[in-house]
């Protein structure tokens, strides 16, 4: 089957969490797997500053899948009270991607 049909299916057709399975059991399907793992990369923030550490680490230049990459998603998974912060935040201070 010609790879760019094989990539439409494990892209469109297949459930990101399935690809991290077929990275593992087929070898022939591997690198096409990996490519398409590392296309979205989601970092969760909070107090401790680890995500710090995993952006360094996602950044190094022997990492596998660094050229992948096309989309950083960095979320903040902490539950604010909009009560307590909505008078503080002001539209013009949030940064838009």
């Amino acid at each position: 089957m010609p790879l760019e049909i094989l990539r439409m299916i494990l892209e469109f057709m297949l459930p990101v969490k399935h690809l991290r399975n077929v990275a593992l059991t087929c070898q022939a399907l591997r690198p096409l797997a990996t490519e398409l793992l590392h296309k979205t990369i989601a970092i969760n923030i909070g107090f401790n500053g680890f995500f710090i550490y995993q952006i360094e680490s996602l950044l190094q230049p022997n990492r596998p899948g660094l050229k992948s990459i096309r989309n950083l998603r960095i979320q903040d998974r902490y539950n604010y009270d909009e009560d307590e912060y909505s008078h503080r935040i002001n539209s013009d201070d949030i940064a838009s991607f």
